[in-house]
């Protein structure tokens, strides 16, 4: 029996091998460690080096339903933010599991990708296994056009005073152009 197949209220045990659950043995749920990372739409902005996401930790069942996470996330995004309204899809959220599924992860914003974070959960080794979610919170449409206004001008300072000629470096078949600044 897959994992889709069984009701959430039931526990989950799962075996490495086949990856699949059963309930007729008595084993009690994984508790999972989740690290959220939580970014507003301007820290978002920045470069990733210069980013200070706020960070948030909830325990969680693995015979909990989608909805308590989806709850329990947004009780966290709202902690972290304050925004005066809170709606699921404000946010980009992504999971990953460290050692197991890289950065940047998968989404976690349906059924179906819970259903993948649980399969994934349930074939962790450790007993206490740690799942980071990244939580993005997208731009209104406001903000977009503000954004594209300042990169036109940018762009308009960085081509001012500066000339682009092709030189043939050695090594390369192509020519190669170089930025030189008139001065």
């Amino acid at each position: 029996m897959s994992l889709r197949n069984v009701s959430y209220t039931l526990y989950c045990y799962c075996t490495i091998s086949d990856s699949s659950c059963s309930a007729s043995e008595s084993h009690s749920p994984l508790t999972i460690t989740i690290v959220l990372s939580v970014l507003s739409a301007s820290e978002a902005k920045k470069p990733a080096s210069k980013r200070e996401p706020k960070t948030q930790s909830a325990q969680f069942s693995t015979d909990e339903p989608w909805d308590t996470l989806k709850a329990q996330v947004l009780a966290k995004i709202s902690a972290a933010l304050n925004p005066p309204s809170i709606n699921f899809a404000h946010y980009d959220i992504m999971f990953y599991i460290p050692r197991v599924l890289p950065k940047p992860g998968l989404p976690l914003m349906s059924q179906e990708d819970f259903n993948i974070m649980h399969d994934r959960a349930c074939n962790l080794k450790t007993k206490n296994p740690t799942i980071n979610v990244t939580v993005v919170e997208k731009r209104s449409s406001s903000e977009k056009e503000n954004i594209d206004d300042e990169v036109e001008e940018d762009e308009q300072k960085t081509k001012k005073g500066k000339k682009v000629r092709p030189q043939i470096i050695s090594g390369y078949s192509s020519p190669t152009y170089i930025r030189i600044r008139n001065e």
